[in-house]
C-alpha cells in the first residue's frame, strides 16, 4: 500500500534525528567525513526535513525511467513493491530544484558510474 505524507513524516524525522546524532558524535570523536543516507526523499518537503541539520546536505537523485523501473521491479522475486507503489512514487516525485544541492544520475548507468559521478559532484560542490 503506498505511503502517505503522514506515514512518511515520523520516518523522515527519525532519519533526520539520526543525521543530527552523527553530527554530535563527529564533534565528540573528531572530524567526520559525512554520512550517507539512502531513502526515497521524493518531495522537496521531505528533503527540507533532511536538510534541517547543521551541515550541508547533498542529494543524488536517480533519474527515473518508468519503463526501466517497471522492468526492474517485475524482475524482483518476493519483494513487497508492486506496480501500484511504483505509480504512486512516480506521481509523488518532485525532481531536485535548481536551488537544491545535488545531481541527477540516470538509473540506466552502472552502479559504479553513478557512485563515481556522485562523488565527483560532491567534491566539486564542497569546493564552492
Amino acid at each position: 500500500e503506498p505511503l502517505t505524507d503522514l506515514d512518511r513524516g515520523p520516518w523522515l524525522d527519525a532519519v533526520r534525528d539520526r543525521m543530527r546524532e552523527r553530527e554530535r558524535e563527529g564533534v565528540r570523536t573528531g572530524p567526520d567525513p559525512g554520512v550517507v543516507v539512502a531513502c526515497s526523499a521524493l518531495r522537496r518537503a521531505y528533503r527540507d526535513v533532511l536538510r534541517d541539520v547543521d551541515r550541508p546536505v547533498f542529494f543524488v537523485e536517480l533519474g527515473a525511467d518508468p519503463e526501466l523501473l517497471a522492468a526492474r521491479l517485475a524482475a524482483r522475486r518476493g519483494h513487497f513493491a508492486s506496480h501500484r507503489i511504483l505509480e504512486s512514487q512516480l506521481a509523488t516525485l518532485e525532481s531536485l530544484g535548481p536551488d537544491e544541492d545535488g545531481i541527477t544520475c540516470p538509473i540506466a548507468l552502472p552502479v559504479e558510474e553513478i557512485a563515481d559521478r556522485a562523488l565527483a559532484a560532491l567534491r566539486k560542490d564542497r569546493r564552492r
